[in-house]
């Protein structure tokens, strides 16, 4: 018996004995993860998701978006802290989530017809008293700024005016577009022809009346198919046509969006998917909050009057048009890739001087490659103080 005492007392030191690796491990769990090792999850909120922002504002909870990416930053964490508390430091999280763009009222709070004259072209700077349709709608934007420099959100403007393109030949005709101020810029609207009138059996009087409220959209559904070629999922444009109502004709607009099928009426508020990055830091879940910038008449002007960024060329065109001419390498005035990143790097330093180190900014501009078009960059503050590119 006692053999067998002694026995068991020496398995239960062997079994009690400490793992000669349990340092190690410990020190091993210690050290920070590889980037390789960190997780990335991609989720996308659901409409129970919303619900459940019990104390969020209503237009979170019961209209399912997020006015803002920074509204949503500070929102999802506390669904993130609770679903996927058992993630680690440095994992990361995509959110999809729903983005306020635009509350489409159809309101127009002033309405005027105007016909350009000589003396305005020069006065707003531009040349040959024309607009040139190969920059797209930059020469008539760049004009209503200046005719309109305090427009109140929906004015409607009827504008007769001589235009020509570029690339197809030098000749002016008269024309008349129609252009409304939302969401704080203006935006080219489909203007109604008396042709486009008579396309749908309205040409005796060359107006819609209202009582025909429910075939307009697919009147404009018929005009905005016809006209706007390859359009995007979500994209919203403005119609503009003569509308009868109540004895009285006047100008009126009407928001339609791509459904990817065909154009609708637009909802009263109309969002997109979006996605934030959320990265778990310190136990918790935080955003990455990118800022994001549409450059406005006044930033292309003043990067046009910096001696340091571009050449004189670049700028003196950049200061006439608004855009960044990137369409042949042989002129003097294209904007290469690396003249392009060093004026929008030198734009956002005087734009964001307080802008803390390692903020990242995302800043959309328009440039001119056969027609004008739109890009984005994003540029990270530097500790010297520079906005540099973020690859």
């Amino acid at each position: 018996m006692k053999k067998i005492f002694y026995f068991l007392s020496t398995l239960m030191v062997v079994f009690s004995s400490c793992d000669p690796m349990e340092d190690t491990y410990e020190e091993l769990d210690a050290l920070p993860r590889a980037q390789a090792e960190f997780r990335k999850v991609n989720i996308t909120l659901s409409k129970e998701n919303y619900e459940s922002f019990k104390t969020a504002p209503s237009t979170v909870n019961k209209g399912l978006y997020f006015t803002s990416e920074a509204e949503a930053g500070s929102i999802v964490p506390s669904y993130l802290n609770t679903a996927y508390g058992q993630l680690e430091e440095g994992d990361i999280i995509n959110v999809t989530y729903n983005q306020f763009v635009s509350a489409q009222t159809n309101a127009v709070s002033s309405r005027e017809t105007y016909t350009v004259t000589a003396e305005d072209y020069t006065a707003a700077g531009i040349s040959n008293s024309r607009f040139n349709l190969a920059n797209g709608d930059a020469d008539a934007i760049k004009f209503l700024n200046y005719k309109y420099p305090g427009a109140a959100e929906g004015k409607l403007v009827v504008l007769t005016f001589n235009g020509y393109n570029s690339n197809v030949s030098s000749t002016a005709v008269e024309m008349t577009d129609s252009f409304y101020f939302i969401n704080g810029a203006w935006a080219n609207a489909y203007h109604v022809t008396d042709a486009d009138y008579t396309s749908v059996d309205n040409g005796r009087y060359k107006n819609f009346s209202s009582s025909l409220d429910d075939q307009l959209p697919s009147f404009f559904n018929k005009f905005l198919s016809q006209s706007v070629l390859a359009p995007k999922t979500g994209e919203i444009r403005y119609v503009s046509y003569k509308y009868f109502s109540g004895g009285v004709t006047q100008q009126a607009v009407t928001a339609m969006q791509y459904n990817g099928t065909m154009w609708v009426k637009a909802p009263s508020v109309v969002t997109v998917p979006a996605t934030l990055a959320f990265s778990r830091t310190n136990g918790t879940w935080k955003p990455d909050l990118t800022i994001r910038y549409t450059m406005v008449p006044a930033d292309y002007t003043w990067i046009s009057t910096q001696p340091s960024l571009g050449t004189e060329a670049q700028r003196t065109n950049l200061g006439s048009f608004g855009n960044f001419y990137m369409s042949f390498a042989g002129n003097d005035y294209n904007w290469s890739d690396a003249n392009l990143v060093t004026a929008l790097a030198g734009f956002l330093k005087y734009k964001f001087p307080n802008a803390e180190v390692g903020q990242k900014v995302a800043l959309t501009y328009v440039f001119y490659k056969s027609g004008a078009k739109v890009g984005t960059l994003t540029f990270q503050k530097q500790a010297s103080g520079e906005f540099t590119l973020v690859k």
